[in-house]
């Protein structure tokens, strides 16, 4: 929680064809499926573990990915991604502006306002921590901001929220 990265990557191990990894698993009746997963991977795997069951590694996955992506975890690496942005050096602190949102960004209020009450007031707090921020840091945090609410779209795809 402590790491200034909003956007993080999570995803089960998956034993890729033409690996010794791949063979050794095969070899001790350990895999199932494809090693192909495409998109939304990172909630499957096939791999079968040896210590527990399928399940209960991907229901750790899954309980993981909520948890990093909780609309105040998420907001928490945001703070520090900010905080250390750039040079340690003195910069003088901007006066306060408004904090332009352009067309990349455009859709992620209503995105995330749709989303309910909690991440409405996410994007909240961050516009209004943004605005006596460089322009810099601003574009960066929007772009984190874009790349969250596609995070939280393919958890509602995969049902990973549900």
């Amino acid at each position: 929680e402590e790491l200034p990265i909003p956007i993080l990557t999570i995803g089960s191990l998956v034993a890729s064809s033409q690996t010794t990894l791949n063979a050794r698993l095969e070899a001790g009746g350990r895999l199932t499926g494809s090693d192909r997963l495409g998109a939304g991977g990172s909630y499957h795997t096939n791999i079968v573990p040896k210590k527990m069951f399928q399940k209960q590694l991907l229901e750790g996955v899954r309980a993981l990915c909520l948890s990093v992506y909780a609309p105040a975890a998420f907001e928490h690496r945001v703070r520090n991604f900010i905080a250390t942005y750039g040079s340690r050096a003195a910069v003088r602190r901007p006066a306060p502006h408004q904090v332009q949102v352009n067309s990349w960004h455009g859709s992620v209020p209503k995105v995330l306002a749709a989303r309910g009450q909690e991440e409405r007031n996410l994007y909240r707090r961050l516009i209004h921590l943004l605005q006596i921020k460089p322009r810099e840091v601003v574009g960066a945090v929007l772009w984190e901001m874009v790349r969250y609410a596609q995070v939280r779209h393919m958890y509602d795809a995969a049902e990973l929220a549900a």
